[in-house]
């Protein structure tokens, strides 16, 4: 069947955590163009109450030259994890087989990456990320600095430091990443468009100031020779969009703790046994252990 029409009291559009905490929660459809993970090394608050919502938040603890930081779980695991819950329970009819998306007259149509057509049908349409999304028009776009990741792999003395957090923002922070015997820094700026054209926080420049922070930290010695091989950077545009909410039709701006803390509060007297009803989060708890590992 090329065109069918798809029925729903509620849609979610976007892929970000705070879009796959509503959709999962309220157990609602979830509708992408692409993906938007986060970084791998961003992870959730030590005290966040996953728990609330059938998911453990594993504390561990980063080794740093201030001492140790408790962190919580990364939020790329949860990502994967809910996605997953999510496609088993049918709840993302069109998987990450979308090739564009546009809304017209109360309508979503959904063009796949097989040039076949669907529409969806909605009373309430939720837009956390309308990236990709054509048929809206924006009212302001709020122009934030470029988040910038510059790989290297690097050369020092042993050390058991997991991050670096310089909080500057060229050299915000650094995060040491081990791979196949491999020793490689990532280091996290964030610049403006304008920065990101000067020399003065070019790679060449990073390297001057990389050196002096190992320094300080006793990772390397002044008479030592430092190597620092760079080999890819990574831009990241973080502007966001603003849209007026019209009808039916709700712009939710909300980050995923933002999101996620507001449900928890909405249903702080919830019990488990009542959760394990809805069948996305009672598969959640049977299919997969506590470390997120699939039977």
């Amino acid at each position: 069947m090329k065109k069918h029409v798809y029925e729903y009291n509620e849609v979610v559009v976007g892929s970000g955590l705070a879009a796959i905490f509503y959709s999962y929660i309220n157990q609602l459809p979830l509708i992408f163009k692409e993906q938007n993970p986060p970084h791998f090394y961003e992870r959730f608050e030590a005290d966040f109450p996953l728990d609330k919502i059938l998911l453990t938040n594993f504390n561990e603890s980063l080794d740093t030259p201030d001492g140790r930081i408790e962190v919580g779980t990364l939020k790329l695991q949860v990502y994967n994890r809910l996605l997953f819950i999510l496609g088993t329970s049918g709840l993302m009819p069109f998987s990450d087989k979308i090739n564009k998306i546009r809304l017209d007259n109360n309508l979503l149509k959904i063009i796949t990456k097989r040039a076949r057509s669907a529409f969806i049908k909605y009373n309430k349409l939720r837009i956390f990320d309308a990236r990709g999304l054509e048929g809206v028009s924006q009212t302001k776009k709020n122009k934030k600095k470029r988040r910038v990741h510059d790989w290297f792999k690097i050369k020092t003395q042993e050390h058991n430091f997991d991050l670096i957090n310089v909080g500057d923002e060229f050299i915000n922070k650094i995060y040491f990443v081990k791979e196949q015997n491999t020793k490689k820094a990532l280091v996290v700026s964030n610049l403006s468009e304008k920065e990101l054209l000067s020399f003065d926080y070019s790679i060449v420049p990073m390297k001057y100031k990389l050196k002096e922070i190992f320094i300080k930290n006793n990772i390397e010695k002044p008479q030592r020779g430092l190597i620092l091989d760079h080999f890819r950077r990574e831009v990241y545009n973080c502007d966001t969009i603003e849209f007026s909410s019209k009808n039916n039709i709700v712009f939710d701006n909300r980050t995923e703790e933002q999101t996620c803390q507001n449900i928890l509060q909405s249903t702080h007297h919830t019990t488990h046994s009542a959760l394990l009803d809805v069948y996305p989060w009672r598969l959640n708890h049977l299919l997969l252990d506590s470390n997120g590992t699939i039977h």
